[in-house]
This record gives C-alpha cells, sequence and structure tokens, in this order.
C-alpha cells in the first residue's frame, strides 16, 4: 500500500475499500476498535511472563480497563492472518 503524501478522503477510501471491507469481516469495524485492540494485544505481550493465561487475561482486563471478553477477542483478531485475493 502506498500512501501519497496529500490525498483526498474520498481517493484514500477508494483507493483502500478492499482493505477495509476485508478488516470489517474480521471485526474491525472502524478506527478507535483497530487502535484499542492494538494497544491490548500490546500490553498483553509485556505480560508474557505470567505464565497462566487466564491470569494474564484478568490482569491485562484490569489494566486496559476492558472486559475479560474484549481481550480474549483482541488476541485472537491480532493474530489472525488476512488474506487478500
Amino acid at each position: 500500500m502506498v500512501i501519497k503524501r496529500e490525498v483526498s478522503v474520498r481517493e484514500f477510501v477508494s483507493d483502500n475499500l478492499k482493505i477495509f471491507h476485508v478488516l470489517a469481516k474480521n471485526g474491525i469495524k472502524n478506527i478507535n476498535t483497530a487502535s484499542e485492540y492494538l494497544m491490548i494485544y500490546d500490553e498483553y505481550n509485556r505480560y508474557q511472563w505470567i505464565e497462566d493465561k487466564n491470569e494474564r487475561l484478568k490482569v491485562v482486563a484490569d489494566k486496559c480497563q476492558c472486559h475479560f471478553n474484549t481481550v480474549n477477542n483482541a488476541i485472537k483478531l491480532m493474530e489472525r492472518v488476512l488474506v487478500f485475493k
């Protein structure tokens, strides 16, 4: 993907519509969800020294002030491989 220095929103969306579609099909409906899930995933990886997965999920949920299931969803989604055809 090439990003020019100056581009209209319409042109950017049009050029990247396929990416947005694939992300939406995989649970990333907006940029806020994408950034939140990325932050949660990075935080989860910082606590790798906690060996018990459930304990680590709870610690990260508390740290990120979100639900346990949100952390679980973020991890699964961030590790998913996207296929562009």
